[in-house]
């Protein structure tokens, strides 16, 4: 079975390709069951699921859901097989485009008070329904040239550490959590919020690339799990051998099911293909058996 859990299409602000290129995608890639999962976004779910029927590739309606713990962790839980007619996404995704469009301007004024040279006018450009993300600062800032010299920027170039993914890469250097450049979107709902969403719409609640966001904190692991966790996206292109040896482990100390994703965006994450995330097909497979709805049209 080919199997990647965690897409996303130009519905998520750094995406690239609307559902039906993702489906014929997965389709020439020969995958066999495939979740189109945007951030806080639905909007891609109806379209995606009448294309996988028709080219015949299997779907799973999903969204990837920013969610924040009490400490203030951010996190992203996947909610997989969810009824995504229902009405609590569609407003959670309007608010939350909405937020995200009046905070460009605060986006950027970042980026000029650490010293990159852009123009803010090219990056609405580049952005997906003129919402701006710190990739699309990245890859306007990377490609102005009064940057060319600009030591920060050296091992985003051709040969550096962080060229394989140069824009993402931006993200996770200047606007991480705890980052120079970072800001406080305020749009992530509390866990608790988030976890009754997911269930209460028929969803598994699955937390997506863990190392990424708590690393080895086995304690925040199980506040997670208090909120009725499902699952954990133990095989992510966010994972070295060594993160996923450790969330394998405690999904079989806690019996949570195990899921797989690449986190594909398209050009903000050129190195990263559909599918391109090995992993053990029978833990997988559990989860496909739990969603049970999943079939091949």
């Amino acid at each position: 079975m080919k199997i990647d859990l965690h897409i996303h299409t130009n519905k998520s602000a750094d995406g690239q390709f609307p559902a039906k290129e993702i489906i014929l995608r997965a389709k020439k890639l020969n995958m066999d069951i495939i979740a189109i999962s945007d951030h806080d976004s639905v909007s891609a779910l109806s379209e995606g699921e009448k294309w996988a029927k028709e080219y015949g590739v299997g779907f799973i309606p999903a969204s990837e859901i920013s969610a924040v713990m009490d400490d203030g962790t951010l996190l992203h839980l996947l909610g997989l097989n969810i009824e995504y007619h229902d009405q609590r996404f569609i407003n959670h995704e309007k608010e939350v485009k909405a937020k995200l469009r009046g905070l460009g301007d605060v986006l950027m004024q970042k980026a000029w008070d650490f010293g990159f040279k852009f123009d803010g006018q090219k990056v609405i450009e580049v952005s997906n329904e003129e919402i701006v993300e710190p990739e699309s600062i990245g890859a306007i800032v990377l490609n102005d040239s009064r940057n060319d010299n600009d030591e920060r920027l050296k091992e985003f170039r051709k040969g550096g550490k962080l060229a394989d993914n140069p824009y993402f890469n931006f993200y996770r250097e200047f606007y991480a959590q705890g980052k120079p450049c970072y800001s406080n979107l305020d749009f992530s709902l509390p866990i608790k919020e988030v976890a009754d969403l997911i269930h209460s719409s028929g969803g598994l609640m699955v937390l997506a690339h863990p190392h990424h966001n708590i690393g080895y904190n086995e304690a925040k692991l199980k506040e997670i799990m208090s909120y009725g966790l499902d699952g954990v996206e133990v095989y992510s292109t966010y994972h070295d051998q060594k993160a996923i040896d450790y969330y394998y482990k405690k999904c079989k100390e806690y019996n949570l099911l195990m899921s797989v994703g690449s986190d594909f965006h398209g050009h903000n994450k050129p190195a990263i293909e559909i599918g391109s995330v090995e992993f053990d097909k029978s833990e997988v497979g559990k989860l496909i058996d739990k969603i049970g709805k999943c079939k091949r049209f």
